[in-house]
Order: structure tokens, then C-alpha cells, then sequence
């Protein structure tokens, strides 16, 4: 069982969700590149929540950047955080994964 934040973990994910700039940088070409293997049969759930993993860690040193010091994103969201936001970004684009 991991120890997560509930709070952090929604900040983080809401913030990841609604933050133009990271989906047009990061998350629309992962939505692609896994509707790609989706499409092809080869999506593999759990080497998903690795990518998405990367884009909670983006967003956690982007939200630092723009709401705290600028260097306290890693610390200020825990490794069980983002791992628990990898997994509401996995579930938030399955739906648009499957259907492009």
C-alpha cells in the first residue's frame, strides 16, 4: 500500500489536467503515440503509468516553478504522489486512447 497525499495528488492532477502548455508539449503526443499501440494491440497498461509518471514529474516542477520556490517540486510532491497521479492521468485519457 502506498503512502499518498490525497490533497497533493488532487492539486497536481487537476493542475497537470488544465495546464495548456504541458498538454500541447507532453501529453498530446503521449496520447498518440499509446492510441497508436492501442490501436495496434500492443498497449501495455503498465508501461503506460511510466510515461505518465514523466508527466507528473514535469507538472510537479512546473507547479513549483509557478506557485513555490521554483526547486521544492520533487519534495513537495512525493514519488507516491506522482505515482498516484500517473494513475488518474492513465484512467483521465483512456477513454481518448481508445478512441483515436
Amino acid at each position: 500500500m502506498t503512502n499518498f497525499n490525497e490533497t497533493n495528488v488532487r492539486e497536481l492532477s487537476l493542475y497537470i489536467v488544465n495546464d495548456g502548455q504541458l498538454y500541447t508539449t507532453r501529453t498530446q503526443s503521449i496520447i498518440n503515440n499509446l492510441s497508436k499501440k492501442y490501436q495496434k494491440g500492443t498497449f501495455d497498461y503498465d508501461k503506460s503509468l511510466k510515461v505518465w509518471y514523466q508527466v507528473a514529474t514535469e507538472g510537479a516542477k512546473k507547479y513549483s516553478k509557478e506557485f513555490s520556490t521554483g526547486n521544492d517540486g520533487l519534495t513537495m510532491f512525493s514519488v507516491d504522489d506522482r505515482k498516484r497521479v500517473s494513475e488518474i492521468l492513465a484512467e483521465y485519457y483512456a477513454e481518448q486512447i481508445e478512441e483515436d
